[in-house]
């Protein structure tokens, strides 16, 4: 795991204050702010953030729970087509759906610049999730499901 850098220390999220950040009003197209992204699901968007987060760290384990079910909790209210907030410079977050249908999992895409692309895209993962997506399509599945990266197209 990459150490730590001064781009990313200037993201510490606490669930309380997304009250307060700004939010964009309408439709913001697919490709965001920003020039990457990452689509996932909530439960791995948790992980992304608490990772992202070094006031997360020096929590205890029950301060942890607590703090990831804070967070879960703030994110329900924003599932909604076209939400997108800014939660630090470089990093921007966006509701991309339920693609599995009712009932499943939302699914995220965070938007990000250089200053965070190596943390949010780790070699292995990137490995991972191309034999997953290539397993897929090899029984007929076209739709990758869990982590799909990508660079805006200009």
């Amino acid at each position: 795991m990459p150490s730590t850098n001064a781009a990313s220390s200037d993201f510490d999220l606490d669930p309380d204050d997304l009250n307060h950040l700004p939010e964009s009003s309408g439709i913001v197209p697919i490709g965001g702010e920003l020039p990457f992204n990452i689509q996932i699901q909530t439960s791995k968007l948790l992980d992304i953030l608490t990772s992202l987060s070094p006031g997360f760290q020096h929590l205890d384990s029950r301060q942890r729970r607590e703090w990831r079910t804070k967070l879960g909790r703030k994110l329900y209210p924003w599932t909604c087509p076209g939400f997108y907030k800014r939660l630090g410079e470089s990093l921007h977050l966006g509701y991309a759906g339920q693609p599995d249908g009712h009932g499943t999992q939302h699914h995220w895409r965070l938007f990000y610049d250089d200053r965070l692309k190596e943390r949010l895209e780790p070699r292995e993962l990137v490995r991972l999730q191309d034999r997953k997506v290539a397993a897929l399509q090899g029984r007929g599945l076209s739709n990758g499901v869990g982590c799909i990266c990508a660079q805006r197209q200009n």
